[in-house]
């Protein structure tokens, strides 16, 4: 599963932002119902726009990758979360199940 990374988690986000430090990776996070952002599990995630580009999320249209706006969440090269469209090419992080 792509990672989720906890509301409130402080510790988790820090570790997570400088890991992913100087690289874009694809997360858990889409707002595929628009306005609407959740974890691939569901979950709802409430926006800390500390965590956020300036500007993000926009749904940024002119990206040249087919319909759609962006609607997949990412941390990008400088540790802060992004949306992008889905179809976008980078690497991605994901979470061990445990049982």
């Amino acid at each position: 599963m792509l990672l989720k990374i906890e509301d409130g988690s402080e510790e988790e986000w820090k570790f997570v932002s400088n890991f992913a430090k100087p690289h874009d990776y694809w997360i858990g996070l889409t707002d595929q119902n628009t306005g609407q952002w959740r974890w691939t599990d569901d979950t709802p995630y409430t926006i800390n726009e500390e965590h956020w580009r300036p500007g993000q999320p926009d749904d940024w249209t002119e990206h040249n990758l087919g319909e759609g706006g962006e609607d997949c969440g990412q941390i990008a090269f400088d540790g802060m979360l992004n949306d992008a469209h889905c179809s976008a090419k980078m690497k991605y992080i994901c979470e061990e199940m445990r049982n």
